[in-house]
């Protein structure tokens, strides 16, 4: 018998605990443990996914009584999931529905790269604050940014990526990222299948403590999606490191180029965050990574006789 590493000193404390005291009380049920509550989720799959939405609080809206899927629909081939319902992804990171509400003050997010001093937070209220003005931003013109069109960050993991991606959530767009560490092929064969039509790019990335621009990177990339793919209207240049943002060279190129702080300064002062309702099935992230290929196979026939 395997050796038990861990075991919760207060269970009656934790969520679960709370879920499976709700299921219990509305389907009169007796499951007292995690291995009771696996046996009922598999045997009551959708009903155990509506509980799962109740109980969570999705942010959303239910055309008429909330459904999973028909009870009787196979897990294979998959079934839509709630395909009466319409939410929307960042909404729910943004405003999360929980117990006790949080404070606005309180750290959302806190980043940290080698360099010296890089220590940084951010609050709830600022990044709710700094995704209004970029969906807003991206919403109008030149950009004018509608649900299921492709926005593209190239970029580090720092708030302003994260800003990007809620903000093209917000208004329905596909989002796709790329570290810049990666190569100008390794990031077409990625963004050329899709063809963005808003690119967010560093400047530059820190590694090994050291800065290193990739704004020629950018450029490169940028060049070929515009001969290529001709779908880019905007490039929004990330000041991540202390070195030139390359924009002059960038609007040589035909496409829209500013810094992420203009950009968000851009953005109505007055406007609300506002954030499109779509199919549970919409809210995408592209996750391709390279080029399709095809694997040749080769098959030998042996016949016998003459």
């Amino acid at each position: 018998m395997a050796e038990e590493l861990w075991r919760h000193t207060d269970p009656a404390s934790t969520a679960m605990w709370r879920f499976i005291q709700s299921v219990n009380a509305k389907h009169n049920l007796n499951i007292s443990d995690y291995k009771g509550l696996y046996r009922w989720s598999i045997d009551n799959v959708a009903l155990f996914w509506e509980e799962c939405w109740n109980f969570v609080g999705i942010k959303g809206e239910v055309d008429g009584k909330l459904k999973a899927f028909p009870e009787d629909a196979p897990m294979f081939p998959r079934p839509d999931f709630f395909s009466n319902s319409r939410l929307n992804f960042a909404e729910n990171l943004l405003f999360p529905p929980l117990e006790t509400p949080l404070d606005p003050a309180s750290p959302a997010t806190i980043t940290l790269t080698e360099l010296p001093g890089s220590l940084r937070e951010t609050s709830w209220s600022e990044l709710r604050e700094a995704v209004r003005r970029c969906a807003n931003a991206l919403r109008q013109s030149p950009v004018d940014l509608k649900a299921g069109d492709i926005v593209a960050g190239y970029v580090s993991n720092h708030v302003e990526a994260l800003v990007a991606m809620l903000a093209a959530a917000s208004v329905g767009a596909v989002w796709t990222g790329i570290s810049p560490d990666n190569g100008v092929s390794a990031v077409l064969d990625r963004l050329g299948q899709i063809g963005p039509k808003v690119l967010f790019a560093d400047n530059g990335t820190v590694y090994n403590g050291k800065e290193w621009s990739s704004t020629s990177k950018t450029l490169e990339i940028v060049k070929e999606l515009q001969q290529n793919a001709k779908t880019l209207k905007s490039v929004v240049v990330i000041n991540n490191i202390n070195t030139d943002l390359g924009l002059e060279d960038l609007s040589a190129l035909g496409v829209v180029s500013i810094d992420y702080d203009s950009f968000l300064a851009s953005s109505p002062a007055d406007k609300p965050l506002t954030f499109e309702q779509l199919p549970p099935l919409s809210p995408f992230t592209s996750s391709t990574r390279a080029a399709q290929r095809v694997y040749p196979r080769l098959s030998f026939t042996q016949r016998w006789g003459p």
